[in-house]
This record gives C-alpha cells, sequence and structure tokens, in this order.
C-alpha cells in the first residue's frame, strides 16, 4: 500500500520519533526501508573491511607514498607573484564544457586546444591573506596521538619546532608576494644560554658550532608570543606563537644580534643546517616488501603548517610534542632530504593557495566519508553505519587507526587527515562523531563545507556528484536520471550561488517529456567538461593565469586510486539490523539541497517546474520552512538537530563477545576500548 507524500501540515501533531529516518513505499523524497537497510548494512561491511584492513598493517608504519605530500595536488594554481596586500585575493576556474547545440565535436581535450568561446567560470574563491593574531600554541609532556609520535620519537622530539619553522616560511614568502618583509622583535625574543629564574624543567638546545642566523632565528620561533612581525601591520595566516617556552638556547656562537630577519629562501636555508644538526632526516624504517613507510619530521611538519590557517578558522590550537633534541651523526640527513626541502620550497605557492582557503580544507577532509554511489536521500543511513564502525575507534582515540583507515580508502586526502591529528587537538575527534551523527546544533559550524568540482581537479580527488557520473545514469529511452539533470545544470548555469551544495547524488529519474523545453537542449549529449586553468582577480584590472602544477611543473603524483567500492552485506534488505532509529538529518539537508540545485534553470532563475517533481512535493514535510523560492541562496531553514538513540551496532556487539578475538594484531587502544566496553552494555 503507498504512504504517500507526507504534508508539512501534519508536522504538529507528528509523534516525536518522526525525527528518525522511519522508511516509507512509494514516497517521492524518503526512501524506503529496504534501501535504509541496504545501504546501512552495506556501509557497515564496507568500513569494517577498512577496519580489518588497518589492524592488519604493521603499527607505527604506514602505507607508502600515503604521506607524501605532492599526493595531494594535481591541477591547484600556483599564487600569483604578486599580490595584494589586502585581506582576501579572488580568482575563478575555467571549464570547458561541451556545446548543447552544434559544435558538440568541438569538445575540449586536455592537449592545450581550445576555443575560449566555450570557456565557462566556477565559483570566485577567495584566499584569506590576513591573520588578524597568530595562532597560539603550546607544547606537552602528555601530547595527541602518543601512539603515532611514540613510533617516531625523532619526529615527535622536532615536530614543533619545525612546523613553527615551516610556518614561518610560509608567512616570509607570502609577505615578500605583497612587497613586504619580515623583522624581529626586539621585545620578544629568546636570549642563548639565559634561564629565566621563573622557569622550571628548562628545555636546553644546544646550537654549538651553528650560525649565527640560525641561532638568532631559534630564538624567535621558540619565545613566548610571536618573535617576528611584518613590515607593516597584521601578520599572515600562517603566523603561530607559543603560549609558553621552556625553551633555553645553548650556544657558542658569537654576533647573533646583529642578525636579520632571514627572507623565505634564507630561512629555507636555516631549516635544512638545522635538520642536518640533529640528523632530522626521513627514517630508513620500512617493512621488507617496501609496501609500508615511516614518518618524515620535516614532510609531516610542512603539511601540519599547511593546516594552521584551517586551525584558525575553527577554532582549534596546536600542541606539540615536548622539545627532545640529540645532535646526530653525519649521514641521517642525507642529500636526497634536502633535494625534497628544496622541491617543498619551489612549489610554496601551489600550497599555499589550498592552505589558504580554510573552506576547501575543510571539504577535503569530510569527503573521506562521501560515497559516490550514495544516493542524497540516504545519506543518514550510510554516515550512521560509519559511526557504527568508527565509534569504538573514536572512543580509544585510537588516531593510528583512523589515519590508516582513511589512507585506504583515499589516499589523496590522507595527509591532511594525518597533520590534523599530529597537531593534537582532541576536538577533531568529536567534530568526527556529531559530523557522522549529529546531536547538538553547532556541529554545523564546524564541519559544514561546500563540495566544488574545482577541488577534485585541484586535489584528484573526487568532491561531488558532479564528477562522478556512473553507469546507473544512463538509462533507456525517454528517460533521464536526476543525476545528469543536475549535471547539466551545473555545468551550464551562467550562475551558481556558492553555497549549493553538490556533493551527494540526486536519486531517481525523469521522463524526458517532463523536462522543461529551455533544458532540453543541454540534455542531447551527456554532460561533459574539463579544467582548463585558474584565474587570479588582482586589485589592479590585471588577471594572472595559472594552469596548475601538473601543467606548469610535472611534479605530480599519477595513478593514485580510491577505494569507493561498496562491499556488499551478507543481510538482507528486510533484516532487523537496521532497527535502530536512524537520524534523518543528514538526508534530508542532502535532498534539500539537490532541490536547491534542480529548481534553477540555466539563467539561474528559480522555478519549481524545473525539478520535475509533483507540485505536491512542495508541502512534504521533508521541505517544511524551505524557503528556496523565496529567497536568495539556499533557502534553508535552520540546522536541524535529530536526537536518536540506539543501540550498539551488530558488529561491536560481536566484537565485545569475543567473537573476533584473536583475529587481527591491531592498535592496543583500540583493543582495550572495545575490551572494557563489556561492562556498558
Amino acid at each position: 500500500m503507498s504512504c504517500g507524500p507526507r504534508y508539512a501540515t501534519t508536522i504538529l501533531s507528528c509523534p516525536a520519533d518522526l525525527s528518525s529516518l522511519q522508511g516509507l513505499e512509494d514516497d517521492t523524497l524518503v526512501p524506503s526501508r529496504g534501501a535504509i537497510n541496504r545501504i546501512f548494512n552495506d556501509g557497515q561491511t564496507t568500513w569494517i573491511h577498512f577496519l580489518k584492513e588497518a589492524l592488519h598493517m604493521p603499527p607505527g608504519l604506514w602505507p607508502a607514498g600515503c604521506l607524501d605530500p605532492y599526493i595531494t595536488v594535481v591541477d591547484v594554481p600556483g599564487m600569483p607573484d604578486k599580490v595584494p596586500s589586502g585581506p582576501f585575493l579572488y580568482g575563478r576556474p575555467s571549464w570547458h564544457a561541451l556545446r548543447p547545440f552544434q559544435d558538440s565535436d568541438a569538445a575540449a581535450k586536455p592537449d592545450g586546444k581550445s576555443n575560449a568561446n566555450h570557456l565557462r567560470s566556477g565559483r570566485e574563491i577567495p584566499l584569506l591573506l590576513d591573520g588578524l593574531s597568530p595562532v597560539m600554541c603550546d607544547f606537552s609532556d602528555d601530547p595527541n596521538p602518543r601512539a603515532i609520535f611514540d613510533s617516531s620519537p625523532k619526529t615527535a622530539g622536532s615536530f614543533g619546532v619545525l612546523t613553527m619553522a615551516w610556518c614561518y616560511i610560509f608567512s616570509a614568502r607570502l609577505l615578500e608576494m605583497q612587497g613586504r618583509h619580515v623583522k624581529y622583535s626586539e621585545d620578544n625574543r629568546l636570549w642563548p644560554n639565559h634561564v629565566d629564574d621563573e622557569t622550571t624543567d628548562p628545555v636546553r638546545i644546544c646550537l654549538d658550532g651553528a650560525s649565527p642566523a640560525l641561532v638568532r632565528w631559534l630564538c624567535s620561533l621558540l619565545c613566548p608570543f610571536l618573535g617576528w612581525t611584518s613590515s607593516e601591520d597584521g601578520v599572515p595566516p600562517w603566523a603561530v606563537d607559543l603560549f609558553n617556552s621552556k625553551v633555553v638556547i645553548v650556544s657558542d656562537t658569537q654576533e647573533v644580534d646583529a642578525q636579520e630577519a632571514p627572507g623565505s629562501y634564507e630561512a629555507v636555508d636555516l631549516l635544512i643546517e638545522f635538520c642536518r644538526l640533529f640528523g632530522l632526516g626521513a627514517d630508513e624504517d620500512e617493512d621488507e616488501e617496501g609496501q609500508h613507510e615511516s614518518l618524515s619530521p620535516y614532510r609531516e611538519a610542512f603539511f601540519a603548517a599547511l593546516l594552521i590557517p584551517y586551525q584558525r578558522e575553527f577554532l582549534m590550537h596546536p600542541t606539540f610534542p615536548a622539545i627532545h633534541l640529540e645532535r646526530s651523526e653525519a649521514g641521517s640527513f642525507t642529500d636526497a632530504d634536502e633535494a625534497l626541502i628544496f622541491s617543498y620550497e619551489q612549489d610554496l605557492r601551489y600550497f599555499m593557495t589550498i592552505s589558504l582557503s580554510p573552506p576547501s580544507v575543510n571539504s577535503i577532509l569530510w569527503s573521506v566519508f562521501w560515497q559516490p554511489d550514495v544516493d542524497c536521500n540516504l545519506a543518514s543511513p550510510w554516515l550512521r553505519a560509519i559511526f557504527d564502525v568508527l565509534e569504538p575507534v573514536i572512543e580509544a582515540k585510537d588516531y593510528e587507526t583512523l589515519f590508516k583507515m582513511f589512507a585506504l580508502r583515499r589516499p589523496r586526502i590522507a595527509p591532511w587527515w594525518m597533520a590534523l591529528f599530529l597537531l593534537g587537538n582532541e576536538l577533531i575527534l568529536g567534530r568526527m562523531k556529531q559530523y557522522l551523527n549529529p546531536t547538538v546544533s553547532n556541529v554545523h559550524f564546524w564541519t559544514i563545507h561546500r563540495p566544488d568540482p574545482t577541488l577534485f581537479a585541484w586535489t584528484g580527488a573526487a568532491q561531488t556528484f558532479v564528477e562522478c557520473a556512473a553507469e546507473a545514469d544512463c538509462l533507456g529511452p525517454g528517460l533521464i536520471s536526476r543525476a545528469d539533470l543536475a549535471r547539466s545544470l551545473f555545468i551550464n548555469q551562467q550562475w551558481l550561488p556558492a553555497s549549493t551544495p553538490l556533493s551527494w547524488r540526486p536519486f531517481g529519474n525523469v521522463r524526458w517529456r517532463d523536462v522543461v523545453p529551455g533544458l532540453r537542449p543541454y540534455l542531447s549529449t551527456l554532460p561533459s567538461f574539463y579544467y582548463w586553468h585558474f584565474t587570479w582577480e588582482l586589485d589592479t584590472e590585471e588577471t594572472v593565469t595559472s594552469l596548475g602544477l601538473r601543467r606548469d611543473t610535472g611534479r605530480h603524483i599519477e595513478d593514485v586510486i580510491d577505494d569507493l567500492e561498496i562491499r556488499s552485506s551478507t543481510f538482507g534488505q528486510d533484516d532487523q539490523n537496521c532497527s535502530r532509529l536512524i537520524s534523518r538529518c543528514q538526508s534530508k539537508k542532502a535532498t534539500v539541497g539537490m532541490i536547491t540545485l534542480l529548481m534553477r534553470d540555466i539563467w539561474g532563475q528559480r522555478n519549481w517546474g524545473n525539478t520535475t517533481m509533483p507540485d505536491s512535493v512542495r508541502y512534504h514535510d521533508w521541505l517544511c520552512d524551505w524557503k528556496g523560492l523565496e529567497v536568495r541562496g539556499e533557502g534553508l531553514p535552520d540546522p536541524e538537530v535529530e536526537f536518536v538513540s540506539s543501540r550498539p551496532s551488530w558488529f561491536l556487539m560481536e566484537w565485545i563477545e569475543g567473537k573476533h578475538e584473536g583475529e587481527y594484531e591491531g592498535n592496543d587502544e583500540t583493543k582495550d576500548m572495545v575490551d572494557g566496553l563489556d561492562d556498558s552494555f
């Protein structure tokens, strides 16, 4: 029996449990119970696969190549040589799309030959150039993630110093692009061989034999508060200062005070000198097959520095492990290590582009949970399935297992998560839980992100259904999938609000005759488009175009494949495994986003008829308080929070009952956590 659409007019009389996702048959927006069960069970099976694989990996080692910074950049544009001194730098991507009428045979090919008339501008992307104030950070004797740092003492002992050094290099480079420079602060600095009377348990760094420039530089980096300033007002977004410092610089070097603050290029030389002094090269530890590698001090610090603007934007404060540096014999920092550092410096302006766009970083991070072939109204059971698998890992603060799962699934995204974990802020674990299973209202600020196909071009990691045309989208005569309809709208729209969400795939299909006539020509061929270049808009009316790192330098990594396969569950669609309540929050929000996109024509005008849905759907309770036809932007109501209680997942219960005992080497924290749950149920 068909339940028909549920209407907003009944919402006041609905019982409280309607905040959960209750499957309905033949409803226009709400998925069926069988579909909910299928996605939930398949989601658990899929993520259990990654959990098992992660637990089988050698502790303290990581999939080879997954931490290489170049794995995360493909066509990301380099910042221009000259940058305005204002708070923002703006730019737009250009896309080459197939024409809807004649000239369809003149489609763009990624060979650099194109008719400019075929190019379409994408969303404007702002980069934040002013940090307003430094990001506060600190050292801790009990850092997170302890297990990861314990596996690499050399990285742990140098991580804070190297991260602040890279932050200085990024900051100095940006100031140079703006025609400014760095100068030392005479008020905030350390003095060599001086121990403050109030300092307890000082940490001594021996710099005997080091250059005067290196000694003075470290005196500015490791002092309380910011030890350097800009020649003009404001600080770059990478600026960090220490809440407290117990560092004592020990040095026999003379003429330290006469040194001027180094520029970005000189600072790279000082970084290399520091790494040679303490042997901070990449560890050679790896397994016999070469499938795993260990951490590299300067590499992990480089990527951590990239995340400082993100930490500032989302109110997180880095906490570094306590400094522990020992002078090393020659050979532990090699010429190969030096060459890698110089390559990072050479391509700094490409990495800076992503780093200065915290919303882009946020989208990259959370896309680790996105699945291209899950329909938008099934986002909730998919994310809840992930939550049930990850919950014991998160509760155990098992960062190592979490990272390995992410690296196995989406290797191009993994370095961002490793850097975030190494920066030591536990807030990300709580935000991860709320993203997967929202129960409080303010989580939407921390996890809100607007996936954009531009990020796919920049990183090589798909973010949205737009760049993932599936075979299921290709239907018989007279039918077209809503995914292809929305894809064509996105590609051909002349105006699209920056807030339009584009992540989860639209569901269902429509009859050709129901498509508005003005859109039909744009559906005559399969939608196809290519990222072409990025154009920076400078203060003067001048523009600067960047083709991106891949075409500019060739220093990108090819053939990095995501594992986005859904593992089918052995449970049937009618199985009661999914009987626990699932929040409808994510499914509802993603479905409203689909309608927001579909209702616009190629000129950006809103019309319900463009959605190809019956007019009665406008009164569906999922669209209650939605004003997409009356207001600018998405027209979404305030973030909806669904409070849903549930029993633990079947896998967690089996694990508690010992059915998987002895199967995995695993991480002790995770296993201890699971063992400790016996008393909780």
